[in-house]
């Protein structure tokens, strides 16, 4: 009795935010690709936080662990409101929800409340319900750069010649001429772009 079925990983499962400790997730934090999100976001968050990625819906912050029931605070999934889509926009207000500040933009803050005996599984149910009824929308808040953003970041003067290969960055686009933070980053927005072509 009591048991519940983790169906991510097809075991039977009582855990509960008790035993969650945080993780390195942290405002300044920007989710590179699927992998990334696993490691940086906490478990009971992960399926939600999934969809909203697979949605092109940005997690600005998360927190679901045992710290969280420490403090007294919710559990909770922060997501971009600054680059929400309109139908996106009319869903949160649907829930009763306002945009608030967070660092230089504005964040929607998804909760719940929790407690010491509150389940991983019973949490991610009630946020994946939450995500799934979100829509699709423009990946707007994924980052690009020229080459002229970065010579003006690194301090390089206008004479530089230097190339492609001689920046750090995870993924470069031959075709845009632009540079990405992960080839994930690149496929979304390429994918993107590709649905609107009539």
């Amino acid at each position: 009795m009591g048991e519940i079925l983790n169906e991510s990983v097809g075991q039977i499962t009582t855990k509960t935010l008790s035993d969650v400790e945080p993780t390195a997730f942290c405002s300044s934090t920007i989710i590179l690709n699927p992998e990334h999100l696993r490691e940086v976001v906490e478990e009971p968050l992960i399926p939600a936080c999934e969809i909203l990625y697979q949605k092109n819906i940005e997690t600005a912050d998360s927190s679901a662990n045992n710290k969280d029931i420490r403090s007294g605070g919710d559990a909770r999934i922060c997501i971009n409101w600054d680059s929400l889509s309109e139908e996106n926009r009319k869903i949160v207000e649907g829930l009763g929800l306002e945009p608030v500040p967070f660092n230089n933009f504005q964040v929607v803050i998804l909760q719940e409340p929790i407690e010491e005996k509150t389940t991983v599984q019973e949490l991610s149910n009630k946020f994946t319900e939450k995500a799934n009824m979100f829509l699709l929308q423009e990946p707007k808040w994924i980052p690009s750069f020229t080459m002229d953003d970065l010579r003006k970041e690194y301090g390089y003067s206008e004479s530089d010649e230097s190339t492609p290969e001689d920046f750090e960055q995870d993924y470069y686009d031959q075709e845009s001429k632009r540079f990405y933070l992960s080839e994930d980053h690149y496929r979304k927005v390429k994918e993107w772009e590709d649905s609107q072509v009539k």
